[in-house]
């Protein structure tokens, strides 16, 4: 039996490892330039980034999109598809594993630096794997911190999972050298706020298409925060934002995947980041805008102590066993129909039986995936 004082030689913690660990006591470009086996989707076929935007300009959605638009406005269809196109490269990921490997060196010297420990549920870790070889996957994160974009991507690095794509929002745009990074690490950037789809069918039918080829191709895994922004409490969660949700389900529904599984994960801190920012804003003071002077200027926080990191992958969450969504692939209108009941079944799966998923994720007072038993 393991004492108390092995497993923290070790770095385990239970079911839970401590991937910071191995990092304190070898060298970080050696882990960083390690001979990866990520799993892959079965129906996968391997694509660019750039034949991956391709696709969806070529695709039948964005085509239906374009004459829509220009029977209602008036603009020549060359000219809807010209700005489509820069829409797209404003808004795609230019993933590359050299860029990733660029990172895996960077983070773990800000990590032990920042952090004691980052526990990770590694029971868990064998699941996804044979998942990803077999269906879609879409991780969803809770959002407490500018690292939750980082965190999930360097636990599937660590860990040999594939490297999802993540949706981070226009502001990071603002710093070029940072932007640059994350979109050669798998960063897709959306607007987080303004436009309705009635307002802007093509950036919204373009934002749809994208992430659906991501889906029923298997690329990558898709993540977003559900949230949609973080939570300024650090405990509390903010009710979900349903847009990129839909999205993914109706990869679905349309029957272009034959099942996808939805990753919860809960992400808590001893001590975020930006503890003293939040507090500015809870006083009313207005967000700084992300900039390279900002990040710069944040270079002390270096010097703290911001105790550790747990990570919990939960239970991943089939959609085909949804009991409301079954039969509905043939029936598939654009107006959703199935998707309340489908939010209604996944608060049932994270055995909340009478609460569905917008008041399970806005009204757990303890870290949602804790207290899910997941």
């Amino acid at each position: 039996m393991i004492s108390r004082q092995d497993a923290d030689i070790f770095g385990r913690k239970g079911d839970f490892e401590d991937i910071l660990q191995n990092r304190r006591s070898s060298s970080d470009v050696i882990w960083a330039m390690k001979r990866m086996t990520f799993p892959s989707y079965r129906f996968c076929q391997s694509r660019t980034p750039s034949e991956i935007k391709e696709a969806v300009i070529s695709s039948a959605r964005i085509r239906h999109t374009i004459e829509e638009v220009s029977q209602k406005t008036g603009k020549s269809p060359q000219m809807l598809h010209q700005m489509a196109s820069s829409i797209l490269d404003e808004m795609a990921h230019n993933y590359n594993l050299a860029s990733v490997r660029v990172f895996a060196m960077m983070l773990p010297k800000i990590f032990k630096s920042l952090y004691r420990h980052i526990y990770v549920n590694q029971s868990r870790i064998n699941q996804l794997r044979s998942l990803m070889n077999e269906y879609p996957v879409v991780f969803l994160p809770t959002h407490r911190s500018y690292i939750d974009f980082l965190l999930v991507s360097y636990v599937c690095f660590h860990y040999d999972l594939t490297i999802p794509v993540v949706a981070a929002a226009q502001d990071f745009l603002g710093m070029r050298f940072v932007s640059t990074l994350l979109r050669n690490s798998g960063a897709f950037f959306i607007h987080r706020t303004g436009s309705t789809p009635q307002q802007d069918p093509l950036y919204w039918s373009l934002l749809n298409e994208y992430i659906q080829q991501h889906l029923h191709n298997g690329d990558a895994p898709v993540e977003f925060f559900i949230e949609g922004t973080r939570s300024r409490t650090g405990k509390w969660l903010l009710p979900p934002k349903l847009g990129m949700l839909s999205m993914c389900l109706e990869a679905y529904v349309k029957g272009q995947v034959p099942d996808m599984f939805l990753v919860p994960v809960s992400i808590t801190y001893d001590r975020i980041l930006e503890e003293n920012l939040y507090a500015y804003e809870l006083l009313g003071v207005p967000k700084p805008k992300e900039s390279m002077s900002g990040l710069l200027r944040a270079r002390s926080i270096l010097a703290e102590d911001f105790g550790s990191i747990h990570a919990v992958f939960g239970e991943p969450i089939s959609v085909h066993a949804l009991k409301h969504i079954k039969g509905k692939v043939a029936s598939y209108t654009a107006d959703y129909p199935v998707l309340d009941q489908v939010i209604t079944d996944l608060g049932r799966l994270l055995e909340f039986p009478k609460a569905p998923l917008h008041q399970f994720i806005a009204g757990n007072k303890d870290s949602v995936i804790h207290s899910a038993k997941l």
